[in-house]
């Protein structure tokens, strides 16, 4: 069981339009529409495309309107988001939410900086406000969903998601999510689908970079090596890919070719955990116990709480008759196999209740005790959003 915490950085306060930037950015001498919500997400288009003469024009085209006030101190909001002024964008947009135009692009916005500012409960009262104004409000329904699955709570996420996959089938940071719950959830069939969708859509940098990776674990899982070594290398001056790329290979019985990528990925970092898998696998295989041991040990010593790479070293003592070493490893694998079951309980309670603080320290606790210091911080942060919104509850009451 694995668990991802994504900030939704690719889930910016764009409104989702299918249009191509090329064909719908307006230029110079042509007339913008008329609707005053078209120009304000051609905006939002504009800002995500660095595009300064049609923020400008639309602006300008704002200026000889009613209450121009405001929409200037709306789009330097958005301009300070996306610049990552976050306090000073809350101010800027502070009061614009009685303009009745202007209210849901305000709220959305507000929350999302609420969300960047990791204020999750205050930007969750929001959104729910925001859908009792407007239930199909798709970016409401989007945000809401990637609050929910940064707590852990995929349960309560996965309706939002899918209503946002409904109307905008395109929308990548939603398939890349639901593709993580397919991981957790062990629905790898899902899960394959949806970061195929990911890379359809045309995902670009980090974002492709992850659905690339993570789509090769649920297609290895399947054990469908040949699609996920050609997935991998479109990354082949990475390390960590080059060494999953020879597990590929190495499962596919092409030994040769492994253990050349395997070199090249050494040549860049031998260090990472995939090349430590991967080595350890094709030294086992070669008969080399003391080498695997010592590569086993050389990872444990940063990675303690590796129970795949704590049974290799056991077995790697134990075929070279080192019987005491054998019985300490294995007792050391049991004790991290216990921890890992007990982190998968909590994890499938916490996706289960998405308000419980208790289960969230108890699984930052589990999580320092595997060495797996950033979750263990993700949890904590989990634990304390739920019980700041029990405290809200309380004192509305």
């Amino acid at each position: 069981m694995r668990r991802l915490f994504v900030l939704v950085g690719f889930l910016t306060i764009v409104s989702v339009l299918v249009w191509n930037w090329q064909l719908l950015a307006p230029r110079d001498g042509e007339s913008l529409p008329k609707s005053p919500e078209t120009r304000i997400e051609l905006f939002y288009e504009a800002l995500s495309n660095r595009d300064e003469s049609a923020m400008s024009r639309i602006e300008q085209s704002f200026r000889d309107g009613p209450r121009s006030e405001d929409y200037g101190r709306f789009f330097q909001g958005l301009k300070q988001i996306h610049s990552g002024e976050l306090e000073a964008a809350l101010s800027s947009l502070h009061g614009l939410g009685t303009n009745a135009l202007l209210r849901p692009f305000v709220i959305i916005s507000i929350a999302e900086t609420l969300y960047r500012l990791d204020r999750l409960n205050e930007a969750q009262v929001l959104l729910k406000g925001l859908l009792n104004e407007d239930e199909d409000h798709l970016d409401a329904h989007r945000l809401l969903g990637a609050i929910l699955y940064d707590l852990g709570a995929y349960s309560r996420a996965i309706p939002y998601l899918e209503f946002v996959l409904e109307r905008a089938p395109g929308s990548m940071g939603t398939h890349f999510m639901m593709g993580i719950i397919g991981l957790e959830f062990g629905d790898t069939t899902e899960s394959i689908d949806h970061f195929q969708k990911v890379l359809e859509a045309g995902a670009s940098g980090k974002l492709r970079q992850d659905a690339i990776w993570n789509l090769s674990d649920a297609l290895m899982q399947t054990q469908k090596y040949a699609e996920a070594e050609g997935r991998l290398s479109e990354y082949d001056e990475s390390s960590k890919f080059l060494s999953r790329r020879a597990n590929c290979l190495w499962n596919l019985q092409r030994r040769d070719e492994a253990r050349q990528l395997l070199k090249k990925a050494a040549n860049i970092d031998d260090s990472n955990r995939e090349y430590r898998l991967i080595q350890l696998q094709i030294q086992m295989h070669d008969r080399q116990w003391e080498q695997a041991a010592e590569t086993a040990v050389q990872h444990l010593q940063t990675n303690p709480h590796d129970a795949d790479v704590r049974y290799q070293l056991a077995q790697a003592y134990a075929r070279q008759g080192r019987q005491e070493d054998f019985e300490r490893e294995i007792a050391r694998y049991e004790e991290a196999s216990k921890l890992i079951a007990q982190l998968q309980e909590l994890n499938r309670r916490a996706t289960a209740d998405a308000r419980d603080p208790v289960i969230r320290d108890q699984l930052a606790e589990v999580c320092d005790r595997l060495g797996k210091k950033e979750l263990a911080e993700m949890w904590r942060k989990a634990a304390e959003h739920c019980r700041e919104a029990q405290y809200s509850r309380v004192r509305s009451q």
